[in-house]
């Protein structure tokens, strides 16, 4: 049998980012011959001289930590779509994803379609994906003349909410904003609808990581796209690779991004750039205990993840007021079987029954399809 070493990170496994490289990574993988181990980070030092270790996190502390433990040890480290921020070590293995010029091709898009003043939502400086994207962002503001750029970050120190309380105080100072991620700007379009500011008219609004639903948002969200799932698929590569070669200190690969543009924005086909930034950033987004103010958005989102098509009909036929027993017709189920699956989605999305789950829908994801 080949094992492959994994490291990950508790307080991320639950995260959706975490499940798309993960999926990646077992995708790449012989189910007759290769082994996924999970590791602890006492493991480490039962490890052989040279091995590798794929390590998947993303907070600077636990990366730094699993990496020090390798050197200590002899293994070899291989980080998955995150990087140390501060770190020069050239015998660090990454697969990266250039998030830094995802943000800055996101915003430049955005000036470049008319936009004058963009400001950020959601920068947490423990976050190693809210520092480069913020990079990005300061990148693409300042050589457009927003010198002074501090004041239009609004940073997500005391939780979302506050922050997004912050940008609505002086919302009418923007004509657009970008998020750090799908699930701020779920949020956002959500206060922005009950307030009654018209988006992209008023507002221009950009997430990142293209998430399922921002398909389902109003209006739908232009997000960044980030290929975690190929960032799995590589690790595994590279794993082989220097496995086979323990004479290699390192070996790294990086991903570009595309962004996915819907209707939050005004930009036309004709104001769209692309240009690649050669900058080396690369980090995960959110862990699920990060931020509580956006549990309900992320349970929806990772309930839909991993839903069957029966379960994503009941979610369609809530929303449609079809009765239970309507429900488990069109389903060809038996009611019980209904209930029980009814059951698991008021669970996994945290609400105490259809009623509550057909707000948090309508609330969030008012264009919900399966």
């Amino acid at each position: 049998m080949n094992y492959i070493n994994l490291l990950s990170e508790n307080s991320y496994k639950e995260s959706v980012w975490y499940k798309r490289i993960r999926s990646g990574i077992v995708s790449k993988t012989n189910h007759r011959r290769d082994v996924i181990l999970d590791l602890s980070p006492e493991d480490i030092a039962g490890m052989e001289k040279d091995s590798v270790l794929l390590i998947v996190g993303f907070s600077q502390r636990f990366l730094s930590e699993a990496v020090d433990l390798c050197f200590a040890h002899g293994v070899r480290p291989l980080i998955v779509g995150s990087a140390l921020t501060h770190s020069a070590d050239q015998h660090i293995s990454f697969v990266a994803i250039k998030r830094e010029a995802a943000m800055y091709e996101n915003v430049a898009n955005l000036f470049n379609s008319g936009c004058r003043h963009v400001a950020m939502i959601g920068v947490n400086p423990q976050v190693s994906t809210d520092v480069s994207h913020k990079e990005g962002y300061v990148q693409a503001v300042t050589e457009h003349g927003c010198a002074d750029y501090e004041k239009d970050i609004f940073y997500n120190t005391l939780g979302i909410n506050k922050a997004i309380d912050s940008f609505i105080e002086v919302r009418e100072n923007y004509d657009a904003v970008v998020c750090n991620n799908d699930f701020v700007a779920v949020l956002l379009l959500s206060r922005l609808n009950e307030l009654g500011v018209k988006v992209p008219e008023e507002i221009s609004v950009t997430g990142a990581g293209n998430m399922d639903f921002c398909e389902w948002t109003e209006p739908s969200l232009t997000s960044i796209s980030i290929p975690l799932e190929s960032a799995g698929k590589s690790a595994v590569v590279l794993y082989r690779i220097l496995l086979e070669n323990p004479e290699l200190d390192s070996l790294s690969s990086s991903f570009d991004h595309d962004i996915i543009y819907r209707e939050s924005t005004k930009a036309s086909d004709q104001s769209r750039i692309t240009i690649r930034v050669s900058h080396h950033d690369f980090s995960p987004l959110l862990d699920a205990d990060y931020e509580n103010d956006m549990r309900r958005v992320w349970a929806v989102a990772d309930t839909y993840s991993t839903a069957d098509e029966t379960d994503r009909r009941i979610l369609r036929g809530i929303l449609d007021n079809i009765s239970n027993s309507g429900l488990a017709e069109k389903n060809y189920i038996s009611e019980s079987t209904l209930h029980y699956r009814l059951n698991k989605l008021y669970k996994s999305t945290g609400v105490s029954g259809k009623s509550e789950l057909k707000t948090l829908l309508k609330k969030y994801f008012p264009h919900y399809n399966c």
